[in-house]
């Protein structure tokens, strides 16, 4: 079931589109997976991101880079609104762990 929000961040409206997910996955002690598929969209801001039930973080899939500091900001205003955290994990392609928190 998607869901279609539009926020507005200093004058800019953007775009929001939740879409749940809730996936069991039931092999020897396995894992379920709840929370929604976000898409945020605006002119020159296009983020694809996840947001876990059971986690006080959103996880950047794509359309951020850690340089993107105005991008960052934007993105966690967004979380604040939708879902009351300001914690913020980007996608990196390097490293030992594959999210970095900002």
């Amino acid at each position: 079931m998607k869901e279609v929000k539009k926020i507005n961040i200093d004058g800019q409206e953007y775009t929001v589109s939740l879409d749940r997910f809730d996936e069991d996955i039931d092999i020897e002690n396995g894992a379920s997976y709840h929370g929604f598929y976000i898409t945020v969209t605006a002119e020159g801001f296009d983020v694809i991101a996840r947001k876990y039930d059971y986690e006080n973080s959103v996880s950047v899939q794509q359309g951020i880079m850690l340089e993107d500091k105005e991008k960052i900001e934007i993105m966690r205003a967004i979380a604040r609104e939708l879902f009351a955290t300001e914690t913020l994990e980007l996608l990196t392609s390097g490293g030992s762990l594959p999210y970095q928190k900002v």
